[in-house]
């Protein structure tokens, strides 16, 4: 039995230790069924052997119920029974019962029968259904035998058995009787299950006798029992108040309860309960005086909370007030709860609610007689919504507002709507719980300070200040009411009667912006201000509101801007008609200057400015000022100046003005460009390619061909002529041409390529070799470059390649002179080698002078030339030494001969070069390299043709 105990209480300490079985709750049920497979291996079983079976048995289906209760809780499944659960350990309970029953009747006089029913009992009560708790419990007391503490132990079984399933009288006999255990660490427990037993029997004092003595011994310092003071503190209020002894049960809480304020608010409940309002206020005052002297702001929120209901059940108004002012406090000392503020709030909302319906109910009918207290009192408790629930502000304003309403103080009314309207402004976005079905509070107190405003009587200053007010944030917060329309009209009439006009304008505005249909309205409201302005004379504000309906404005028809803008002219133009020129221009710039007059004002300064700047001779001023006023202009004016642009613009160029009459030229195009001709009835604009043609020309003439250039490459849409286009280019052209700028040349016709494709190739050809002959070989290899990028191919480039492969050859003849005796066979062998070599080099510019290119042919002779004339005088220089005078006589004679050979061979060259060049007149550069003949070089030198060195801008009116 004390192994059995043993392992009892070591389950009950590990098993639980964990949520999982994990490894305890694993080595415990090996450890069992290790036991049981020894002890059945021992083969026939003694009682004592089977009792042990019985035991581990009984320690095994507290494991499996264990087990099975985690699977129940953590892997149920929908529509599967509980009992499905716990098919395990039913079966196995159902086992130990047959198994004591089989060892009972076995051995019917076993040691271990009181133990073996006591077991059986358990099972029955933790496993079974309990039915035959009773009777094993009652057949183990039986059979006990001296054993005190399984008595103990069973006779407390029968008293909680019988409590459980309230047979009180029967567990009263119990409990006296293991009350006298001492030793029982439960006996706290007893005493206060005792104490519930004499309550369900009516002996109220022993029940709180008992649970006295509970209380006691769970209050020991040795802590010896179980402590079951919160089960005392819980029920023994309940004992006091049944046995008529309400206070000494208060003065018991007062005096062992840390925290009494629960258990007294049971007691006073029960007594309000009861009708005796004064022993439950009595409970209350001692709660609350307990919970204050303590600094207990939970438990006196607790009370103040209770005591509400109590008050006005009682209709004791005046101490609900009391504790609403005493939850003020609290929530002000922020020692009032979230729910406790909630649930003020409901408490206080409910009564103050049923107060003002029966005020304003009576109000009605004795509206001069009612009762100031009464309204006082109704305006105090919002006053207090308002401190502890500041989020509804606006609705505790509001319903002030209709307390004042009610009986005509409209003026304090007005106060409290706006000053609940004020605290919904200053955060709109705040969450106001609204009731359902009816307008939001800022919509009602909008509605009732317009009411405020139509009934009550105010100061005239006060009323306007309160209309606009009230107008503005009703329109602001609802702009789609139906009221708002009116109210917009309002607002801008008021504004405007005290001739605030920006206030007036924005009101109309807003009114625009919210009502776009209310047009006609708005229109009538915006003429008003025209009135104004025009009545005063007033020109700097009167364009300000013809330039704002210019641009579409409330939609105004093109007639009423016309007759509105002939108005602001006269007034304005009149001030500088009879004043002197710098006068008048002044003026008319001041007018241009002004932001606010339209575009026509605007038109006619620029206009009229143009005319006296010309008077003064400050051409760019005039023209500038003329284009500007064009550009103002209505079309049907522009027209009409077509002709005096196109004179204008003739004459500053025969002034040589070329800017000026470019700025003409330029506004021309712009303004009369003609994409097309092409339909039906369209008259072409002649004036087009002459006013194009004439802007290039400006370009050029001012020496800047990059506008000149820009201006053609532009995508220009007008319907200008091909030839007109063309003959623009070809201007460009040759003013690159007489101004010798070559890379502007190059980069002009590159832009335009194909167009006057042979030209362009054959100056690339003659700046080719211009080039080449003056030794600028980079410039002449970047312009074959070009040329064959160009796929020209009657270009001698395999020649050019040719020639400078021959041009590197360095012919290094020998030296002919000898320092020492002569030496004949040394020099006849130097001769020989050197004449060799010339025969070689010749041989090779031989094959370069078959091509007869006139420009390589040149070089080719100068080169050979000069090798010829190296080797000649190389010849000459000879002088022998050391021989007979006849001997030198007769080698100068053959010098002199072989050098002759060589003149001779060079004179022949040239002649054949002469006749290429006289035969096919062509041009070259480097003809003055073989030739002095001034006369052959003019004849046959490269010359541009005469109209690429002139530019004609005399007769411009007939270039069209």
């Amino acid at each position: 039995m004390y192994k059995a105990l043993c392992l009892f209480l070591f389950i009950n300490s590990l098993a639980y230790a964990s949520n999982g079985m994990g490894k305890r709750w694993n080595h415990l049920y090996q450890l069992i069924n290790e036991e049981k497979k020894t002890i059945k291996s021992l083969g026939r079983l003694s009682p004592k052997l089977q009792w042990r079976l019985l035991e581990l048995n009984t320690e095994l289906v507290k494991l499996i119920k264990e087990k099975e209760n985690k699977t129940f809780l953590t892997q149920r499944k929908r529509g599967v029974k509980k009992s499905f659960y716990f098919r395990e350990s039913r079966k196995l309970n159902r086992k130990i019962v047959k198994q004591g029953k089989a060892l009972l009747k076995s051995w019917p006089s076993i040691p271990y029968a009181a133990d073996i029913y006591y077991t059986l009992a358990l099972n029955s009560r933790d496993y079974g259904h309990g039915k035959r708790t009773e009777f094993y419990l009652l057949k183990s007391l039986k059979r006990i035998r001296g054993n005190a503490e399984l008595k103990h132990k069973v006779r407390t079984s029968l008293a909680e058995h019988y409590y459980n399933n309230k047979k009180y009288k029967k567990a009263i006999r119990f409990y006296s009787l293991i009350i006298k255990n001492e030793e029982d660490e439960w006996l706290t427990k007893h005493h206060y299950n005792l104490s519930w037993c004499y309550i369900k029997t009516t002996k109220y004092s022993r029940a709180i006798d008992h649970a006295l003595i509970s209380h006691k011994l769970s209050m020991q310092k040795d802590k010896r029992y179980v402590s079951v003071e919160s089960q005392v503190l819980d029920s023994i209020g309940l004992f006091y108040t049944l046995d008529n002894r309400t206070k000494e049960g208060v003065e018991f809480y007062l005096n062992n309860a840390k925290m009494p304020a629960d258990y007294l608010l049971k007691m006073a409940a029960k007594t309000a309960t009861d009708g005796k309002f004064e022993l439950a206020n009595y409970i209350y005052e001692k709660a609350l005086d307990f919970a204050v002297d303590k600094g207990q702001f939970g438990e006196q929120e607790k009370i103040y909370l209770s005591s509400f209901d109590f008050y006005r059940n009682f209709k004791r108004l005046d101490l609900f007030f009391k504790t609403s002012k005493a939850i003020e406090k609290l929530y002000t000392l922020k020692k009032l709860s979230k729910e406790g503020k909630e649930e003020s709030i409901e408490k206080i909302k409910s009564l103050v609610g049923y107060l003002q319906i029966r005020f304003t109910r009576n109000s009605k009918s004795r509206i001069e007689n009612h009762s100031p207290a009464k309204r006082k009192e109704i305006l105090s408790y919002f006053d207090i919504l308002m401190t502890i629930h500041p989020e509804q502000k606006i609705e505790y304003f509001y319903f002030q507002g209709e307390t004042y309403f009610a009986v005509n103080m409209f003026n304090e009314a007005y106060k409290k709507y706006d000053a609940g309207l004020n605290v919904y402004l200053a955060n709109p976005k705040a969450k106001i719980i609204e009731n359902k079905g009816k307008k939001p509070f800022f919509h009602r107190s909008l509605n009732s300070k317009l009411a405020c405003l139509e009934y009550g009587e105010f100061k005239k200053d006060i009323e306007k200040k309160r209309q606009l007010k009230t107008f503005g944030q009703y329109v602001t917060l609802l702009p789609k009411d139906e009221k708002s329309p009116v109210l917009n009209q309002k607002i801008f009439n008021i504004h405007l009667k005290d001739k605030n006009i920006a206030q007036a304008e924005k009101a109309l505005d807003y009114y625009i912006g919210t009502h776009k249909n209310d047009s006609e309205v708005q229109r009538q409201m915006y003429t008003k201000i025209f009135d104004h302005f025009i009545n005063i004379k007033d020109a700097n504000n009167l364009a300000l509101r013809i330039k704002k309906v210019s641009k579409g404005y409330l939609s105004y028809k093109t007639d009423f801007i016309k007759q509105s803008t002939k108005v602001l002219g006269q007034i304005l133009f009149s001030n500088y008609e009879k004043k002197s020129d710098s006068e008048a221009i002044e003026g008319y710039h001041s007018l241009f200057d002004n932001p606010l007059y339209p575009k026509e004002v605007k038109s006619n300064s620029a206009l009229k400015l143009g005319i006296l700047y010309n008077n003064l001779n400050k051409t760019d001023e005039s023209v500038d000022w003329y284009i500007k006023g064009l550009n103002l202009a209505e079309t049907k004016v522009v027209n009409s100046s077509k002709n005096k642009i196109k004179t204008l613009a003739i004459q500053y160029n025969h002034k040589l003005d070329f800017s000026n009459s470019n700025k003409l030229t330029q506004y021309y195009l712009q303004t009369f460009c003609q994409k097309s001709t092409k339909k039906k009835g369209a008259l072409k604009d002649k004036n087009l390619n002459q006013m194009y043609i004439l802007t290039t020309n400006n370009f050029l003439l001012s020496e800047d061909p990059d506008k000149a250039r820009k201006f053609v490459s532009s995508k220009f849409k007008c319907a200008i002529s091909k030839k007109t286009k063309d003959s623009s280019l070809k201007e460009i052209s040759v003013y690159y041409s007489i101004t010798d700028d070559f890379k502007g040349y190059i980069s002009f016709h590159d832009s335009i390529f194909p167009k006057f494709k042979d030209d362009y190739i054959s100056t690339l050809k003659n700046k080719h070799w211009y080039y080449y002959q003056n030794n600028s070989f980079r410039t002449a290899s970047s312009i074959r470059r070009k040329l064959k990028r160009l796929k020209v191919e009657d270009f001698p480039y395999q020649l050019v390649r040719d020639y400078e492969k021959w041009k590197k050859i360095k012919v290094k003849f020998k030296k002919l002179a000898q320092k020492n005796k002569f030496n004949e066979a040394i020099f006849n062998k130097s001769l020989e080698s050197n004449i060799k070599l010339l025969e070689a080099y010749e041989k090779k510019a031989n094959a370069i002078l078959k091509q007869s290119d006139p420009e390589i042919t040149p070089l080719v002779y100068a080169k050979l030339t000069k090798v010829y004339s190296n080797l000649i005088n190389e010849v000459r220089s000879v002088h022998p030494n050391g021989v007979p005078k006849e001997y030198v006589k007769g080698f100068r004679g053959a010098m002199k001969n072989l050098s002759y050979q060589m003149e001779k061979k060079i004179k022949k060259l040239t002649a054949k070069t002469y006749r290429l060049f006289e035969r096919r007149k062509v041009a070259s550069h480097s003809l003055y390299k073989i030739s002095t003949d001034n006369e052959l070089i003019n004849e046959v030198n490269y010359k541009h043709a005469a109209n690429q060195y002139t530019i004609s801008t005399d007769n411009i009116e007939k270039r069209k």
